[in-house]
Parts: structure tokens; sequence; C-alpha cells
């Protein structure tokens, strides 16, 4: 049988899918926290999120925000998430959620797209580089 990849936009139901896939993030939590949560996602037009399925199984996703910067012009867009599940990466999944969010970035002016990764994914910045990003430097979080 032949795999058949497809790339879509995320709907209300999808979120018992995400969860695990929010999990691998490094994130656990509820269906009902990534419920509430994708609820005021999917309603914000400044979100995009892009699913990919594998033969009707939801493998992997990434989360795009369109935003403002004080040091450039025109809009950026931030990767706010992506995973492949563990078992499809190096697969190619990856690379074209990150090709369609580019295309997506581009038809919304943007020409920037940024993004965050936690200091022990290395896995994870060999791929960032691979597809053209660069280090630009730390990323800070406090809780409050």
């Amino acid at each position: 049988m032949q795999e058949r990849l497809i790339i879509r936009d995320m709907v209300p139901d999808d979120y018992k899918a995400l969860k695990p896939l929010i999990d691998e993030l490094g994130y656990p939590s509820t269906e009902d926290e990534i419920k509430e949560r994708l609820q005021n996602i999917i309603i914000d037009k400044n979100f995009k999120t892009l699913l990919a399925e594998l033969n009707g199984k939801i493998v992997a996703f990434i989360g795009l925000l369109k935003s403002y910067g004080y040091e450039i012009n025109g809009p950026y867009i931030r990767i706010m998430a992506l995973v492949v599940a563990e078992e499809y990466r190096n697969q190619g999944i990856g690379t074209q959620l990150i090709k369609v969010a580019e295309e997506w970035a581009q038809q919304n002016g943007a020409t920037i797209i940024t993004l965050n990764s936690g200091l022990k994914r290395l896995d994870a910045h060999r791929f960032y580089e691979h597809m053209g990003f660069r280090i630009k430097g730390y990323s800070f979080i406090k809780e409050l």
C-alpha cells in the first residue's frame, strides 16, 4: 500500500489526535486542556495550525503565529510548535510542514520565520539548521 501524506488545516475535533504529539513535545496535558487551548487558537486569525496526516492518522503538526516586530518592517511568522511523532521522524514530514509554513508566511507578507527550541533538542537544532534557520540567540522564560 502506498503511503499518502496530506497536509491540512486543523479542525476543532483534532484535539484528541494532537494530545500525544503535544505530550511528545514535553508538555503533558489533559484532553480538556488541549481542547480549550485549541479552541482559542482556531478562532484567532493570526494563528495557523497545519497537520500532517499519513494514511488517515495525524502524525505531526506545526503551529504558526503571524505577528509584528519592533526590529523589522512588515509581519513575521513564529513557529510556536512543531512535532513529528517519533516513529515517523526522518521521513521528510517535518520538511514538508516547514515548506507549507514558508508558503503561508510568504502569502501573508512575511519575510522572516522565527522559532525557539529547547537547549536539549539537539536533533531538532540540526533539522532547523538543515532547513536554513540560523541560531540567533537565547530564549528566556519567567513563570508568573
